[in-house]
């Protein structure tokens, strides 16, 4: 490992906000779900979880719970709003200006992760 000074500077660099702006809008709706399932398993009683980011855990006994309580706030999270439309609408209120549309829907029906045998949030 080796430590690195940086310069602090005024300027903005705008190339690496552009960058930024992709994932992590990614990794704060990967932590909304993360935060969304913990409420969801506090009040189903599991108490015993082991997080990373978007990587969930716990003991054997309560991993039929906690694989339908991710799909579950999975759902949720993308049915009750747009979150990138909502970031889009955020975006422009700050910049005062408008943005580009947004993509149109696909026909994924987010609803088809709760039969899921496998699912990765």
């Amino acid at each position: 490992y080796q430590a690195r000074v940086s310069n602090y500077s005024e300027t903005l660099a705008k190339n690496r906000q552009r960058s930024g702006v992709a994932p992590n809008f990614v990794h704060s709706q990967d932590a909304a779900h993360l935060r969304a399932t913990i409420i969801k398993c506090i009040d189903a009683g599991v108490h015993s979880l082991a997080l990373i980011h978007d990587d969930y855990g716990t003991h054997a006994a309560h991993t039929d719970i906690l694989h339908r309580l991710i799909r579950e706030s999975f759902v949720e999270q993308y049915t009750e709003f747009d979150p990138l439309q909502s970031f889009k609408t955020w975006q422009e209120a700050i910049a005062k200006t408008p943005m580009p549309d947004i993509p149109a829907m696909g026909t994924l029906n987010v609803e088809d992760v709760l039969k899921s045998d496998y699912f990765f949030g």
